[in-house]
This record gives structure tokens, sequence and C-alpha cells, in this order.
């Protein structure tokens, strides 16, 4: 079958190069030797190389399965061809007209462009008085995206709370938003930290800046928690067992009291912050001075632990 068979691809090949390249006209009884052929190539190729069900044995060509050629279109009439035309200048107008509508349009709107910026050009040149009221507009965002995100605000507990350690003569200040967990020192977790993240995109923060505030204060739970600080009770509650079983003296007392008015300030407190003012008022030495170095030790592990909760 070999000879057979190239032969068979050599027919077909030469016949479709003569009706590819030759100039004359295909002669019907080539381009069904050409078809036969290619019938009988397809079978075998189909029966040597076929994965699924293979061709009959008994299958043959016929060339009664053929496409007739298609009849040769008929001339047309001049009445015809006159009707088209007049189609094909009917469709012209229709263009024209269309192509004229937009073009008046064109012409009106850049007029009405004209006439805004006068009017803006004008107006511009007077000063702009209007009080928009931009802080109640940000704050309303601000506590949309709060109610958004699950947050039940309480106007007593979480606007405009009232703070100490502020660089001011009466060492008070007031914030505009603390939000306090259910201990007010609860972890945020991660979903938090994405939710609380994206607040601040909508509110109007950049990326980079978010970037910038999360590097500076490693992590963006310790820059939230910055902002907001340390609800009181809970600095107290977080201190409760390093007092507890001991009676406390006034300056270590005192020396507490400070410590939560910075948490309550700022949230986290380094440990190293213990050793300068205004703890080294009470003793030189800072807690070491108040405190028995055990003690100093385990307020050194509140404070860390106070930062890890923020950290998340």
């Amino acid at each position: 079958m070999g000879d057979a068979l190239f032969t068979k691809a050599r027919l077909i090949k030469d016949l479709g190069n003569q009706a590819v390249h030759s100039t004359k006209k295909v002669a019907a009884t080539d381009a069904l030797a050409a078809t036969r052929e290619l019938f009988h190539f397809g079978y075998w190729l189909a029966r040597t190389y076929g994965r699924g069900a293979r061709p009959e044995p008994g299958l043959s060509f016929k060339t009664e399965l053929l496409p007739k050629p298609a009849a040769p279109a008929m001339p047309q009439t001049a009445e015809q061809l006159q009707k088209l035309a007049a189609q094909l200048q009917e469709k012209d107008q229709k263009l024209a007209d269309v192509l004229a509508s937009k073009a008046a349009l064109d012409a009106e709107l850049q007029k009405l462009r004209e006439e805004v910026a006068t009017a803006k050009k004008a107006n511009s040149a007077q000063p702009d008085t209007h009080d928009y009221s931009e802080a109640e507009t940000r704050k309303a965002f601000i506590d949309l995206l709060l109610k958004e995100a699950g947050w039940t605000l309480n106007p007593a507990k979480n606007f405009e709370v009232e703070v100490v350690g502020m660089p001011n003569a009466e060492n008070k200040g007031f914030v505009d938003y603390v939000l306090w967990g259910d201990d007010g020192n609860q972890p945020l977790t991660a979903a938090d930290l994405v939710e609380l993240e994206r607040m601040l995109v909508e509110a109007g923060g950049t990326k980079a800046l978010i970037d910038e505030a999360k590097e500076k204060s490693q992590g963006l739970g310790l820059f939230i928690r910055s902002l907001v600080g340390l609800d009181r009770e809970a600095a107290m509650q977080a201190f409760s067992e390093f007092l507890k079983g001991s009676t406390a003296t006034p300056d270590q007392i005192e020396f507490i009291e400070l410590v939560v008015q910075e948490l309550t300030l700022n949230g986290v407190m380094e440990a190293d912050r213990l050793f300068q003012s205004p703890f080294t008022d009470l003793s030189a030495q800072g807690p070491l001075g108040v405190f028995p170095a055990a003690s100093v030790s385990t307020l050194v592990d509140v404070l860390q632990d106070i930062r890890a909760r923020a950290v998340a």
C-alpha cells in the first residue's frame, strides 16, 4: 500500500498546485479525481491512526454525494438595476442626513461648553463664602462606615471622649472617636485590620499614607491604638492583677495612675518610657525606686501584653 498511497498523495498535491498556480480553468474530471483520491487517503488515515470507531471496510467513494455546482446568476434587468440604484441613493441620503444632524449636535454641544466655561469663569471671580460644612460631612461619613462595619455608636462612650495627659495646662483633652472592644483591650483580628484599612481608604486616606503609618507604628493595630488610646477601665483592669494581694503605697498608686494616663492617651507604652519623666519625677530610678525588682518585671510584662493585643 506504500507506493500506491504515495502516488495518491502526489496526485492530490499536483492537481492542487495546478488549480492554484495555473491560469487555466480546472477541469471537472481533475477536480473529481483529486476529491476521490483524497477520500481514499482519508480512509487510510482514519483506519490506520484512528483511536475510536474506524471506517467500514465497504465504504466507497460516491460521486452522487458531491454538492452540485451552483446555477449561474441570471443577469439583472435594467429595471432591477434602476431599483437597486434608487435604494443605494436613498441610503446615501439617510447617511448624509445623519452626518448633518451630528454636525448640528456637535455645534450645539460646543456652544453649551463655551457657555458653561464662561459662567464658571465669571463665578470663580467671586469669592466662595458658602459654608459647605465639610466637618459634618466627614463625621457623617465616618459614622456610616463604622455602622457598616458593625459598630454600635453611643455618643456618651464613642464621641468626644475626655482623656488625660494632653499637652496643655489642664492636662486634659478630647478625642473625636474612641472604639472600645468588649473589655477595651481585646486584640484586633486580621479581619478587623482589613476592615479598618478599608475604612481609612474610604475616608480619604491613600494607601501610601496608610503604609507609611503602619511602618512608623510597626503595624496598623498599633497605629489605630495610638489614635484612639486605651479605655481607662481596660487599662485599670490590666493592672488589677499587678496590684492584687498587696498593700500599695501612695507612690506606687500614683505611679500606676501615670501609666494608666499614658495608655489612655497613646494606647501602648514601651518599657523604657518608665524611666523617663513624669515617672522619674516620683523617683530618679523610675519604677525601680518605687517597686521591688520582681514587681517591675511584672509591670513590664503587663505593658508588653497590652502592646501584643494591639499588634494583633
